[in-house]
């Protein structure tokens, strides 16, 4: 938990990567389960916006993509807000927040894209093939 806490709260990557490296492995895992926590509701929320962009058929792999890392990182900000009380305003005259912001949207996206390939790709592929069978339906009559 150690590396996640120093991580937040603005510590440089050298000395992030030489604790992870010296970090118990039972420690580890606990910041790896610390990390999927405040996740989980990210993934909730681009899961909904991804659902909710199907029926419009606005659900390509960019706009899928796109709205997932604006959903994921306000997400992921309000997990962090109320969990952690990161509460630190962004300022882009320091570029540790701004990295913090870019990180949060690239994670986001990251996940988003994931979620893009894993769930949505198949469900559309299947919601065209039916639209295709139907026009073709509609085109012998």
């Amino acid at each position: 938990m150690g590396v996640v806490s120093d991580m937040l709260g603005g510590v440089s990557l050298s000395t992030i990567a030489a604790a992870f490296w010296s970090v118990p492995s039972l420690e580890f895992v606990l910041g790896c389960v610390a990390i999927a926590i405040f996740a989980l509701p990210s993934f909730i929320a681009i899961g909904i916006g991804a659902r909710a962009l199907a029926p419009r058929k606005h659900d390509t792999f960019i706009v899928c993509t796109a709205c997932g890392a604006v959903i994921g990182y306000v997400a992921l900000s309000i997990t962090l807000t109320i969990a952690m009380k990161f509460t630190r305003h962004v300022d882009f005259a320091d570029p540790f927040k701004v990295w913090n912001v870019g990180f949060l949207a690239l994670f986001s996206s990251l996940m988003s894209g994931l979620y893009w390939c894993v769930a949505v790709r198949r469900d559309r592929r299947h919601r065209q093939m039916i639209e295709e069978q139907e026009r073709a339906i509609r085109a012998m009559e």
